[in-house]
């Protein structure tokens, strides 16, 4: 059991490294953060000689960096150069944790992270609505006027649109937008749509 347990800590912290990099890949900072902040959490005198190797072969310096700082600690270093795992190390990383041993210094990934935490989803979908026009692929036309718009967007947050995507979207994926024979005001109309992209309740 404890094996099994073992192996699968090992596993998500190894998943969670990939996805740490994917979040590099794509700069989304704020999933970055979040990697980090799970990693922190999840970081233990058992897996942290894994994860120091993982992120060394990675490249993920910063990950690396917390794990160093982990190890030696006074309340673990002991513990983890005795374990058995420590005896597999590559001999540089030994070389490292002995070396660093010397200046002790523990301190939350997060210190050395900059302060920017990323746009969150709300603030993405608030931009993408204001500047997405050249992603758009439907048109909504009020009184003349076409809106660009994002028929993923539109299906995901109302049903009605949603229908309209599957069923009835017109060829030219222009769509004149009324209420029976009322055409609403565009103030109204750009009121729907907030609530619609990014859940702002904020009522003209």
């Amino acid at each position: 059991k404890g094996f099994r347990e073992r192996h699968q800590s090992n596993e998500v912290v190894l998943s969670m490294m990939q996805v740490y990099m994917l979040a590099v890949q794509f700069h989304m900072k704020r999933l970055e953060n979040l990697c980090i902040n799970y990693l922190e959490a999840s970081v233990n005198h058992k897996n942290v000689l894994v994860a120091l190797k993982n992120a060394s072969q990675l490249k993920l310096f910063f990950i690396k960096e917390f794990c160093l700082r982990f190890i030696i600690k006074d309340a673990t270093y002991n513990q983890i150069v005795m374990s058995k795992e420590f005896e597999t190390l590559d001999q540089p990383l030994m070389v490292e944790i002995i070396r660093r041993r010397q200046t002790p210094q523990l301190r939350s990934l997060q210190e050395d992270a900059r302060s920017e935490t990323g746009p969150t989803i709300h603030d993405d979908l608030r931009y993408f609505l204001r500047n997405g026009a050249e992603f758009a692929d439907i048109s909504l036309v009020l009184e003349g006027t076409p809106i660009p718009s994002h028929k993923a967007v539109l299906a995901a947050r109302s049903s009605y649109f949603e229908g309209m995507v599957r069923s009835f979207c017109p060829p030219d994926n222009k769509v004149i937008v009324s209420i029976g024979e009322m055409v609403p005001s565009r103030q109204s109309f750009d009121s729907l749509l907030r609530y619609i992209y990014y859940g702002d309740v904020v009522m003209p």
